[in-house]
């Protein structure tokens, strides 16, 4: 059986100051790739749109996100009823999530 993850693609954690976690974050030898007044999304040295992103809250941490082989495995995972919907991220970079 082939795996349906191809990778990574960035952690989700939450902080109550997101300047300094990105001043945190870039002693790290991250770069920032978007911040807005809630979000804050860094980037490595490879060419994903970010590889971080913060979330203004209470420290802790919110998920993963993964890569996937084909846009099919998302269609799949709605039909099979271990995800609600397919919707588009409003992210650096774009594309689909569940």
């Amino acid at each position: 059986m082939s795996s349906i993850i191809s990778g990574a693609a960035y952690a989700r954690l939450s902080a109550p100051n997101l300047d300094e976690m990105r001043e945190f974050l870039e002693n790290f030898g991250l770069r920032l790739a978007k911040q807005t007044d809630a979000r804050l999304y860094m980037r490595g040295l490879g060419d994903e749109p970010f590889i971080h992103v913060t979330e203004l809250g209470k420290p802790g941490h919110i998920g993963f996100g993964y890569n996937v082989v084909d846009a099919s495995v998302l269609t799949d995972l709605v039909k099979s009823g271990k995800a609600e919907a397919i919707e588009t991220i409003d992210e650096p970079g774009g594309g689909r999530r569940v």
